[in-house]
């Protein structure tokens, strides 16, 4: 059976016979990111998968109150991402109800940003206390307690939504979210693509803890319940699932490793662009990260705080060493803290001699 050019993008059934376009989009609309990008390196429905993909960013932008059109154009103008509930309910459709948004810009565009945002008269500052200025730090320094975060400004919109700017410790507007509680939010929308830095993960709404040791409270009972009601499962080791880790190299192996160093541009990663005009770029300089673990030993647990570097060729030889951090290259270091026998409480004592 010939099939006319004009259908050909179409999904395709059994015996060549087509999908009925609203089947067709609520089939896409129950798959999570992977599935997506999987199907759209088909030939014949790449189009639409883009479509379903960029529809399914409209309709949630427009659902919480913002115009989408506007903010995707911001987030194209300064290199911004929306993260968080939001970019969560993209990726794995019907896991969250966002009620509020929050966006991460690069260093030094918070400004820019927020101009733009208040060019309209949809949304107006939030006056302090809740407009905070975090800290100035250097890259040199330890920056172990304000999640790679430079500052922050609250926004309310007319719909009555709250829209946070979040300001990066680093070029990139991604260096905080690598700092979340769990990968399970470790997803972003740019101007121009969904990504996940977790999908497999995700996709059986599973989660690796983001162990920090100045926040032993992140992970509490009470949270992990929350997480677990929504249907979602936090594991605590990776070593559930493997144990020959992958340390310092540039090709991690796994994917979901606590230890293995991963970068924004590696192929664990998923992906979709959904811009039709723009060819997608990863926003800001390459960053490479690793998760904060727990080490139990017979007497004492050691807590390893995330990690995450800017990339570059001899990144797995530097190790992220103070040499490398005096060069510039470093974004964001923290270093082993000893824990006391509760596992929840770092010791004073050792945490001192644990800095270089």
């Amino acid at each position: 059976m010939n099939i006319p050019p004009f259908l050909q993008t179409r999904l395709l059934g059994p015996k060549e016979d087509l999908c009925p376009r609203d089947v067709q989009e609520l089939v896409l609309s129950y798959l999570p990111l992977p599935d997506l990008v999987s199907l759209s390196k088909v030939p014949k429905i790449e189009g639409e998968v883009e479509e379903h993909v960029r529809s399914r960013v409209v309709r949630l932008l427009a659902k919480i109150g913002v115009d989408p059109e506007e903010l995707l154009g911001i987030l194209k103008k300064t290199g911004s991402v929306i993260s968080g509930s939001a970019a969560l309910e993209v990726v794995v459709p019907g896991t969250c109800r966002p009620n509020d948004l929050n966006l991460y810009c690069p260093l030094g565009k918070v400004d820019e940003t927020s101009k733009l945002l208040l060019r309209g008269e949809a949304y107006e500052t939030i006056q302090s206390p809740d407009f905070a200025k975090l800290s100035e730090r250097k890259r040199i320094e330890t920056f172990d307690l304000n999640n790679g975060v430079s500052q922050i400004v609250r926004f309310k919109h007319k719909s009555g939504v709250t829209v946070t700017l979040v300001e990066s410790l680093s070029y990139s507007p991604l260096a905080p979210i690598f700092f979340f509680h769990n990968t399970i939010l470790m997803n972003c929308i740019t101007g121009d693509e969904v990504v996940s830095f977790y999908p497999y993960m995700i996709s059986s709404l599973t989660g690796l803890k983001n162990n920090r040791s100045d926040r032993p409270s992140t992970h509490s009972p009470d949270k992990i319940k929350k997480w677990e009601s929504l249907g979602f499962n936090i594991i605590d080791s990776c070593e559930t699932d493997h144990s020959n880790h992958v340390f310092w190299n540039s090709t991690p192996k796994h994917g979901f490793c606590h230890r293995e160093y991963r970068t924004t541009t590696d192929v664990h990663c998923a992906r979709l662009a959904f811009s039709p005009v723009s060819k997608p770029n990863v926003v800001g300089p390459v960053l490479c990260w690793r998760l904060g673990y727990d080490v139990r030993r017979e007497s004492f647990t050691t807590r390893n705080s995330p990690v995450v570097v800017i990339s570059t060729t001899g990144w797995p030889r530097d190790r992220a060493t103070k040499a490398t951090a005096r060069s510039g290259t470093i974004v964001w270091h923290t270093y082993t803290a000893p824990l006391l026998q509760d596992s929840e409480t770092v010791d004073p004592c050792l945490w001192k001699r644990s800095f270089p």
